[in-house]
């Protein structure tokens, strides 16, 4: 077995011919051999005799590898095609300096807020590789137009903690490769995209985003009464009632930030180019779930539900097919949340989108 599949790697060859000399112009012994000679006795006969005291053998040294064979990788192909560490750190570097000299932006997720002290200005911290990203506050959302006398350091302070775990776009505005750390801006990737989405068209002229079509748009906050989300560089606010079809209480159970959602363009105002109105909604950019439920459920007969939500409306139960039938409170045994309850359909209207009926029955949730 070689030494190379033993996992050694071998010294080079020691020439003898280079050995050092003594001053006498004879070889060095080695220190750890005894050197026999022969040589003629008195009598001219030959006799060996060691040319040094016997010793003990020198216990042999570890040879460590030259910086260079460390560095060596043996490949399976004739290219390499597994990244090195240091492969990472130089593509990640070549990313930040595109972003920096060409105006390429980069996404990456918020992963931390930071303040320098306690009542400056927050930041935002996300990696890119092994570079930390830092955005100011001011460089990645703008401060709403009525925080009246709040301070402004806060109000920053309270928008990042909602944001941590969105997904953001930035452009990078300055790089330190030696502590590994680059400053950026949301702001600028936003006035990017926004050009090329709302002003930009296709090859027929026609606007890439109008009233009606569906787009993709990304979580930025979660709330009680709705969600936050950046379409294409332009942040609007949907209301729950916008959220589906179904009643939903909270949006904080269904929805959390950085999450990828579908919606539906309802109005676009761009008459002026810095100050874009926007308004979407979740709920119809997905298929109406009544129009084929109106078809499995009949009036006066019986069919089980879950309890979704309890309100001053009335206690509404989930049916199957993503629906809610909207039954009166019962005068006692009010259900529980996620509790099974047993319904009977008494009206329905497809063109309000509902079902009512009453409760015949209430179990208690199922226990796991």
């Amino acid at each position: 077995m070689s030494d190379l599949v033993k996992g050694v790697i071998p010294a080079d060859p020691i020439d003898e011919s280079q050995s050092p000399q003594t001053d006498s112009g004879d070889a060095a012994p080695k220190p750890t051999r005894q050197r026999r000679t022969r040589k003629k006795n008195e009598s001219g006969e030959n006799s060996t005799k060691s040319s040094a005291p016997p010793e003990e053998a020198a216990p042999l040294k570890a040879i460590r590898p030259k910086a260079r064979a460390r560095e060596r990788i043996v490949t399976i192909d004739a290219e390499r095609s597994v990244e090195t560490e240091a492969d990472k750190a130089k593509s990640d570097l070549i990313d930040l300096l595109a972003s920096m000299k060409n105006g390429k932006f980069l996404t990456d997720t918020i992963h931390g807020v930071e303040r320098p002290a306690p009542n400056a200005m927050p930041r935002a911290v996300l990696n890119h590789g092994i570079y930390r990203i830092v955005i100011p506050a001011n460089e990645l959302t703008e401060l709403p137009e009525d925080t009246g006398k709040d301070n402004p350091n806060e109000v920053y302070n309270n928008a990042l903690i909602r944001r941590l775990g969105s997904e953001i776009d930035y452009i990078v505005k300055g790089i330190d490769p030696e502590e590994e750390v680059a400053v950026a801006s949301r702001l600028d990737a936003m006035a990017i995209k926004r050009k090329q989405f709302f002003f930009g068209t296709d090859k027929d002229g026609n606007n890439l985003l109008y009233e009606g079509i569906n787009a993709e748009a990304r979580v930025c906050s979660v709330f009680g009464g709705g969600i936050l989300v950046e379409v294409f560089g332009v942040e609007t606010y949907i209301p729950v009632k916008e959220l589906a079809w179904h009643r939903m209480q909270t949006a904080i159970d269904s929805f959390i930030p950085g999450q990828k959602i579908l919606v539906r363009i309802t109005k676009l105002d761009r008459t002026d180019r810095d100050n874009i109105q926007l308004e979407v909604s979740a709920r119809l950019a997905t298929t109406n779930p009544y129009e084929a439920a109106m078809k499995r459920y009949d009036v006066y007969n019986l069919y089980v539900g879950t309890v979704s939500v309890i309100d001053t409306s009335g206690v509404f139960v989930s049916l199957d097919g993503g629906i809610d039938c909207l039954c009166s409170l019962p005068r006692r045994d009010i259900p529980s949340k996620g509790s099974r309850a047993t319904v009977r359909i008494l009206g329905k209207d497809l063109e309000a989108n509902q079902i009512w009926g009453h409760i015949v029955h209430i179990s208690a949730p199922v226990q796991f």
